[in-house]
């Protein structure tokens, strides 16, 4: 888990890759899309 990954101060670069698979049985998010990808940084600074 990313809890264990870190401590404070450290940088997300130092986290190992994850991937999460959700099945659920609900509408999560409203699109139409069959695939998403997300991050855990800040998209200008990537930090």
């Amino acid at each position: 888990m990313i809890l264990k990954q870190l401590v404070k101060g450290d940088n997300y670069n130092q986290l190992n890759k994850t991937i999460t698979i959700n099945i659920l049985d609900f509408d999560y998010i409203n699109d139409e899309k069959f695939h998403s990808s997300y991050h855990l940084y800040e998209n200008v600074t990537k930090k």
